[in-house]
């Protein structure tokens, strides 16, 4: 591809900020509309950063002042220059050619344009395409943006497919054979795949997207842009064979919509709802726990046991299968303590009437008050189910709540039953069958409108794969984290406590280098061990999980926002923490109106959290403006703005994020639940070993063990409705 000598030196104005306010205007636009102009600024920006390389110039300086000749000089220099052109060429040709290196298996990760430049960017100090990108850019596809957003570049081989997985734990499948171009033939050479997030407040205002769907109030999931290229073409996605995309999020909300954003230059407008639709991936059944909720704790809680110092997987699996056992051995005698402390630690434990101690056998019955019945538990995880919604992490979610019912066994009866169909029909077989709390429990479950593992056809080897690379992931990190957490005493553990109480009362700033580093271990957000909003995807440009919002039907009050010192392009957003919304407020005269429910409406509450932001840019230089307020006890704000940089703003959002700072709490209260537990389980192991001499018999204790773990798998108890027995002959 050849480039104009007046485009080139366009570029290479427009890359030096020479340019003034106008020219770079014009330059925008036209960057705006031409991909080969867009191509030619990356490739200049990429020969720019090498002829700039310091470490060069300053050898070639060297070598120059230390007298050689002319002749030398000139070879040195020709040579540098030949060396600059190739890596140049070298790095262009990175962008854009096939890998043959990549191997079709079930989960190829996409190649991020660093990985394929890192050798290279060492000696010439390149960044990758994504970084250049935000240089030259200040808005995409259509929408102006007060920063250049974040592009994130990966190389996908078509004829293989690939697993993307963004910063912010997005997850993209692209099946194999998706790219198609305009003529509907497949693309095979490698394509460029440009992601951008937007899933984190900072990232919508800065980006400037808002939350309206013509007019009408949007409660955000999270927000992407998708931009797909082939040696600096633009490539569609075959609507047949369309990407597949999960987005985290700390919980799945009812009414979400999937919006294609439509911008018109300088606002976001939503369009084209369309529902969400979620497959299931099988998870290997030993990374997943069907477990009551609280047996693994308890029998934490009551080691030693039978010479076991700690519950492993083993002890706590064969411990739960083996409660329903008919067969006994109960003492019969008293048992000397010297004795009962060798039998405990694991030594001879054959005994007889006259050395230690006289023991018969029982016939017992156990009775299930709630629950599901263990080896029923044992019998689904094994192969046969290995490839249904049975080994997934959302029915893991639903025998959690099997094992809290009466008729537990009865019900997991009606998912094994349904293995053919989708999981939300099981689910709505199971809700009929129950009543209030429970019911619109499996209600809720039902509404998710899950499929089956056989739907996701083009998807299921890299989404099996990618989940149970995360749950494994998940599983060595909160190992980890245990087995360091275990190693500390009482007062490590108090101080770890304290400091996350420390941390809810100090603005949510964490205290302590220890609890820090301890933090920076626990696994973050992702679509495996996360709740998601997942779709079906073919457009290149913005889409949004969005739901509607109907706060201002039954009328409204508002609250004026007057901007005093208004300069450059200057906008004013409302922001409701506690919904997710992000509203552009309509300027009139320096003065903008936000909107709220009556003070009397169901919605009012949501509304006390709320937060006017303003942001202005003349040139380079920012201004800003943020406020919390109550609308119910105040009618207008006056919007000062500040000069302020980006860093600076950034850090301002982070503070009003309720998803991040939620996250990061989460991870503090698990830290704080862990150190709890182990404070407690140190404090019974004490406990139990100052009480062992006074222990009639260790056998005796270990049945009492048997006993207790029966009562948290079966949660049995006085009232009337749960003395109803199940037999076990």
């Amino acid at each position: 591809m050849r480039y104009s000598l007046e485009n080139i030196e366009r570029a290479d104005r427009f890359l030096s900020d020479a340019m003034d306010a106008t020219e770079r205007a014009l330059f925008e636009k036209a960057l705006e509309g031409s991909e080969e102009l867009q191509q030619l600024v990356k490739m200049q920006g990429i020969m720019i950063q090498a002829i700039k390389r310091k470490a060069l110039k300053a050898e070639i300086i060297n070598i120059r002042k230390s007298g050689g000749s002319g002749l030398t000089n000139w070879l040195l220099g020709g040579f540098v220059g030949i060396a600059l052109l190739l890596a140049g060429v070298f790095l262009f040709k990175s962008f854009t050619s096939v890998s043959t290196g990549i191997r079709n298996n079930a989960e190829v990760p996409a190649l991020a344009s660093q990985s394929m430049v890192d050798s290279i960017s060492q000696a010439v100090n390149v960044s990758d395409s994504s970084s250049i990108i935000q240089k030259s850019a200040s808005a995409i596809h259509g929408l102006k943006t007060w920063v250049a957003p974040d592009v994130q570049v990966f190389q996908v081989l078509p004829s293989a497919g690939a697993t993307i997985e963004g910063k912010n734990g997005t997850l993209v499948i692209v099946p194999s054979n998706a790219f198609v171009d305009e003529s509907n033939k497949v693309i095979t050479e490698m394509v460029q795949f440009e992601l951008v997030e937007a899933l984190r407040l900072e990232d919508m205002v800065l980006y400037n997207l808002t939350t309206t769907a013509d007019g009408k109030a949007l409660e955000t999931g999270g927000m992407l842009h998708f931009y797909f290229s082939c040696n600096g073409k633009e490539v569609r996605v075959n609507p047949a064979r369309p990407l597949y995309v999960e987005v985290p999020t700390e919980k799945v909300k009812k009414g979400m919509m999937v919006f294609e954003g439509k911008p018109d230059g300088t606002k976001m407008n939503w369009k084209n709802p369309k529902p969400p639709k979620k497959f299931l991936a099988n998870i290997s059944f030993d990374l997943l726990d069907f477990l009551p909720t609280g047996f693994e704790d308890s029998v934490r809680a009551l080691m030693p046991y039978k010479g076991h110092m700690s519950a492993d997987k083993e002890l706590v699996d064969s411990l739960y299968y083996s409660l329903l056992l008919k067969k006994e051995i109960e003492p019969v005698g008293v048992l000397k303590e010297e004795d009962a402390a060798r039998i405990y630690e694991g030594g001879n434990t054959e005994t007889t009437a006259d050395t230690v101690l006289r023991t018969k056998t029982v016939e017992k019955s156990y009775a299930i008050c709630r629950g599901i019945d263990p080896l029923s538990v044992k019998t689904i995880k094994t192969e046969p189910y290995a490839k249904t919604f049975i080994a997934t992490k959302e029915f893991a979610e639903r025998i959690i709540e099997l094992h809290r019912l009466q008729q537990g066994e009865d019900l997991l009866k009606l998912y094994i039953n349904n293995l053919s169909g989708n999981l939300s029909k099981a689910d709505s077989a199971v809700a009929m069958k129950l009543s209030n709390k429970n019911r619109k429990i499996f209600e809720a479950f039902a509404a998710q409108g899950l499929t089956n593992v056989k739907d996701a056809t083009i998807y299921q080897e890299r989404l099996n794969a990618y989940y149970n690379r995360k749950y494994k992931e998940q599983k060595v990190s909160r190992d980890r984290l245990q087995k360091e957490m275990a190693s500390k005493n009482e007062a490590e553990l108090a101080k770890l406590v304290g400091e996350y109480k420390n941390y809810l009362k100090n603005s949510k700033k964490i205290n302590g280098n220890e609890l820090r580093a301890i933090v920076g271990q626990m696994p973050a957000a992702n679509s495996a061990t996360n709740s998601v909003y997942a779709f079906q995807w073919a457009a290149p440009g913005w889409v949004n999980i969005d739901g509607y919002l109907h706060l201002l039907s039954k009328g409204s009050e508002e609250v004026e926002m007057k901007i005093s010192n208004s300069q450059g392009t200057t906008e004013v957003y409302q922001w409701l923490n506690t919904i997710q919304n992000l509203t552009p407020l309509v300027q009139n005269k320096g003065v903008s109106r936000a909107l709220f429910p009556k003070r009397d409406s169901e919605y009012a509450k949501e509304m006390q959290n709320t937060f006017c932001f303003a942001i202005s840019k003349e040139k380079d230089e920012y201004r800003w403006f943020d406020f919390r307020y109550n609308p119910y006890e105040i009618r207008s704000v006056d919007v000062v703005l500040e000069p302020m940089s980006i860093a600076d703003i950034r850090s301002r959002l982070g503070m009003y994020d309720s998803k991040a700072g939620k996250a990061l709490e989460d991870r503090l209260k698990y830290l704080e639940e862990q150190a709890i537990k182990l404070l407690q389980e140190k404090k019974k192991q004490e406990e139990f070993l100052k009480r062992i001499s006074e222990k009639r018999a260790v056998i005796v204790k270990d049945n009492q063990v048997v006993e207790k773990l029966r009562k948290v798998a079966f949660q049995c108890d006085d009232e009337p409705e749960f003395r109803s027995q199940i037999w076990y002959n």
